[in-house]
């Protein structure tokens, strides 16, 4: 188990590219030993897109498959773990053009979530 107070963890959208964000998981460990994130799949995160009544428009997991094989990545102390999410093609399937994203690690053992509104002009 990972100690809750060992991480922080962000999700941010990159600044002037509609749908390209950064989810990004830091290891800020006081005692200067490495987090080993386990991931029983090939998927590392997973999300889902609300509109603002909290309705689920869209989830990551249901729309893709991950192959079944553990996989294993460490993060030393003070190092970052960054996920790329690009988002451009569910926006575009989207009616809504304000909606919120919540997002996580589904590494095993780590509970790191985070939530961002959207407004796409």
């Amino acid at each position: 188990m990972i100690e809750e107070n060992s991480f922080t963890f962000s999700f941010e959208q990159e600044e002037n590219i509609d749908g390209l964000f950064y989810y990004t998981l830091k290891n800020v460990s006081s005692n200067n030993k490495p987090i080993e994130l386990v991931f029983s799949s090939s998927q590392e995160i997973d999300y889902v897109i609300s509109d603002l009544d909290e309705n689920e428009l869209y989830q990551y997991s249901k729309e893709n498959f991950f192959t079944q094989a553990m996989m294993y990545k460490t993060i030393g102390p003070n190092e970052e773990y960054i996920v790329n999410v690009d988002f451009r093609d569910v926006f575009s399937s989207l009616e809504d053009e304000e909606f919120d994203i919540e997002i996580w690690t589904v590494a095993k053992g780590l509970n790191a979530r985070a939530k961002i509104r959207v407004i796409l002009n």
